[in-house]
């Protein structure tokens, strides 16, 4: 588990330098702090799961090719492609036990938070738009699932690192029972 230190750390510093990148050349206006913890808290859960392949197998060769197995269901079913709300009933149960719809949905909200709301409606019509959801109606036509609060997604995705990192750790050690 020494190893989710080190990777955790070089994610802290990845994170940092994307961040920096990202927010001043695309003009967002979100909280640094928060889209940094979100962002980073999402490549912890990377770490966690690349660790878990590799802890299950035997070779370098089936980590990598489960790899692809991984993680292209994590970004069909993040909700960037295909609204959430239009998948069927199916894909939308999948789409809660994935860490990158929730990373999603916080990056959402991290960025929803600082935006005004800009409607070309009446001035009756814009009292009536909730403004934490003026970027985030773009991608989830009602209320996103975490009903707005990017705690909420940051426990889920921390109880999936949590939970990743056990089954590393279980998988591990019944390996080296064998």
């Amino acid at each position: 588990m020494s190893k989710v230190a080190v990777y955790g750390v070089i994610c802290a510093l990845q994170c940092a330098v994307m961040i920096a990148v990202i927010h001043f050349a695309c003009g967002l206006r979100g909280n640094l702090i928060e889209r940094w913890f979100v962002l980073w808290l999402a490549s912890v859960i990377g770490v966690a799961l690349g660790l878990l392949i590799s802890a299950m197998v035997n070779t370098n060769e089936s980590a990598i090719q489960l790899v692809p197995l991984v993680l292209l269901p994590m970004i069909i079913f993040a909700g960037g492609f295909t609204r959430i709300e239009e998948m069927d009933k199916d894909a939308q149960a999948i789409t809660y036990a994935m860490p990158s719809r929730w990373a999603f949905e916080a990056m959402l909200l991290v960025e929803n938070s600082s935006r005004a709301v800009t409607t070309d409606q009446t001035d009756e019509h814009k009292a009536r738009v909730p403004p934490r959801y003026t970027v985030v109606h773009q991608f989830f036509s009602k209320k996103p699932h975490s009903n707005g609060d990017v705690a909420t997604c940051l426990a889920i995705m921390s109880g999936m690192a949590v939970l990743l990192l056990f089954a590393t750790g279980l998988s591990l050690k019944l390996k080296h029972l064998q």
